[in-house]
């Protein structure tokens, strides 16, 4: 099966449709993956990308984003790498005020019983949600 690594734009332009012509080509692929037809390989890179241009370059609500990152890391036709790890971090994102990659580094430490070495205080912000 034709496996497809799926770039942060494509994602974009299915989830905005500010780009109708490639949100409808994002869409058929999509559907091929459904109908397994293909497979959609989603790196673990492409979230943080994808959280970084919709709230900092569109400007939308931390609910927002999450919205939009929880349809995709949900999706169970995607491969999505550390899927678990991406669904915990998308449920603390909302309620606090830091990086999405300071918050996967959390979760993940926590997931393989280890630390977070770090001088940012932000993780003092996320105990009390692991």
């Amino acid at each position: 099966m034709k496996k497809l690594y799926v770039d942060t734009n494509v994602f974009l332009r299915f989830l905005l449709r500010d780009n109708i012509k490639q949100a409808d080509v994002a869409e058929k692929n999509f559907t091929l993956a459904k109908e397994e037809k293909v497979k959609i390989v989603i790196i673990s890179e492409i979230i943080p990308e994808l959280v970084y241009v919709l709230s900092g370059i569109y400007k939308l609500s931390r609910e927002k984003v999450t919205k939009y990152i929880e349809s995709i890391v949900k999706t169970i036709y995607f491969n999505v790498e550390q899927r678990d790890t991406w669904v915990k971090v998308m449920g603390i994102y909302p309620q606090v005020s830091v990086d999405v990659e300071d918050i996967f580094l959390a979760v993940k430490a926590k997931e393989e019983d280890g630390d977070v070495l770090s001088f940012d205080k932000d993780f003092k912000k996320l105990e009390k949600h692991l």
